[in-house]
């Protein structure tokens, strides 16, 4: 599972309409280095709940440093590779002009 600092976590949550709550179980697992099924059951929460919260907020930070995930039909996925094969081959001949 991926840690965060508390400054990066701060980062990533700015702006959100996450919960008090919903933040405390984030901060916990991800800051704080506790388990998702520990974190529910101190907060009679579903480990679901936990770990949606720790999604978004992973995301969020994912965001926050210039990386986003896109899911693409694998017909879409392949036109993307290609596109990005295509780009890799034509700046390589450019660079060895």
């Amino acid at each position: 599972m991926e840690r965060l600092s508390a400054k990066e976590f701060d980062d990533a949550i700015r702006g959100s309409r996450m919960g008090e709550k919903t933040r405390a179980w984030a901060r916990a697992v991800l800051v704080d280095g506790q388990r998702h099924v520990d974190v529910a059951a101190a907060n009679n929460v579903r480990r679901q709940n936990v770990q949606q919260a720790v999604r978004e907020v992973l995301k969020w930070h994912q965001r926050a440093r210039g990386i986003e995930v896109l899911l693409l039909h694998p017909d879409l996925a392949e036109r993307f590779r290609n596109l990005m094969d295509e780009a890799e081959q034509r700046n390589n001949r450019s660079r060895r002009k």
